[in-house]
């Protein structure tokens, strides 16, 4: 596991308050900051693929390489004629997995949008 998902982890688990202004000391360390980091990066992507979800808009297939220790998400979206790569470790993905809504959405590996639109 990356050490900024392990950092993560320990500080979901601790109750954290992930926001700078009332934590302004702590996330002047390097590590609690990149964690901090971390979890906004994974939440934006994770809004994002809920949005185009329920849009309807979102082309998504999960490629596991390297032995299942990293995951490649492309993604797809047809009517902004808009697509990206995100390239996660193993340990990035099982966190973004955890996002509201998305373990079910990124378990099926492919999602294509409905041809009838």
């Amino acid at each position: 596991m990356s050490s900024d998902a392990r950092k993560l982890e320990e500080l979901e688990a601790a109750g954290v308050d992930f926001s700078r202004n009332r934590n302004f000391d702590f996330f002047a360390d390097p590590d609690n900051r990149r964690a901090r980091d971390l979890r906004r990066r994974l939440g934006a992507w994770a809004d994002l693929i809920r949005a185009q979800h329920a849009a309807g808009d979102l082309r998504l297939r999960v490629i596991h390489e390297q032995g299942g220790r990293v995951a490649l998400l492309e993604l797809s979206f047809p009517s902004l004629s808009g697509r990206c790569s995100l390239r996660l470790s193993r340990a990035e993905y099982e966190l973004l997995r955890r996002e509201d809504g998305l373990g079910g959405l990124l378990a099926a590996d492919e999602i294509r949008p409905p041809v009838n639109r």
